[in-house]
């Protein structure tokens, strides 16, 4: 999955989940820019406490939705 990132009104990306982790421990991503985790937009900080939960929620949606007539 992949996840956009904004500063400033400025929109980057797309990413995976690695790439923001690297690019945080880089510095080029702030903890306090946001991340769209496919739902909503979250402080990267919060968002890489848990990165697999949107990828989760988002497969079980799909699923349903796939599932329906």
């Amino acid at each position: 999955m992949h996840y956009r990132v904004i500063r400033d009104d400025q929109e980057y990306g797309p990413y995976t989940i690695e790439e923001i982790t690297q690019y945080v421990n880089e510095g080029s991503i702030l903890p306090n820019d946001y991340v769209h985790n496919g739902m909503e937009w979250l402080p990267v900080s919060q968002f890489l406490q848990n990165p697999h939960k949107a990828e989760a929620s988002m497969h079980s949606i799909s699923s349903v939705a796939k599932a329906q007539p």
